[in-house]
C-alpha cells in the first residue's frame, strides 16, 4: 500500500528503488508512506510487517534496507529504524524523547 504519494516522478523513483530490494524485504513491508519533512523530500515510512518502522530516503531505499534484517534483530522490542542519515534504531515511546533531545541540541546550536 502506497500513501500521501502525489508527485509522479517520486513514484517512479521510489519504485525502481523498491524493485531494487530483496524478495525477503518486499514481503516484510506492509505499507509505504510518503512522509517528507522541511529538510527532506525524499523521505519514507516503512512500515514492516514485524511492526517495525523504517525513515529512508527514496534514492538510498534499496541500499539502506539491505541492513534492516540485521538492525531488526538486534532489536529488543519493535520500534523505530531510523536510516534517514546513519542507521539507529529506538523502541516506540521514545520517539518524544529522541525529538526533544535534537530540538535542545538545535536550539544551544543557535545560541553560539
Amino acid at each position: 500500500m502506497f500513501e500521501n504519494f502525489q508527485d509522479e516522478s517520486l513514484i517512479k523513483e521510489l519504485m525502481i528503488s523498491y524493485a531494487d530490494l530483496s524478495t525477503e524485504i518486499k514481503h516484510g513491508i506492509s505499507e509505504i508512506k510518503y512522509a517528507p519533512s522541511v529538510t527532506n523530500k525524499d523521505l519514507v515510512s516503512l512500515y514492516m510487517n514485524d511492526g517495525n518502522r523504517v525513515l529512508v530516503n527514496i534514492p538510498q531505499l534499496s541500499e539502506k534496507m539491505a541492513y534492516y534484517p540485521q538492525v531488526a534483530k538486534q532489536m529488543d522490542e519493535a520500534g523505530i529504524i531510523d536510516m534517514e542519515v546513519g542507521i539507529f534504531s529506538y523502541p516506540y515511546g521514545n520517539e518524544s524523547t529522541i525529538e526533544s533531545t535534537n530540538e535542545n541540541s538545535q536550539s544551544s546550536d543557535e545560541n553560539y
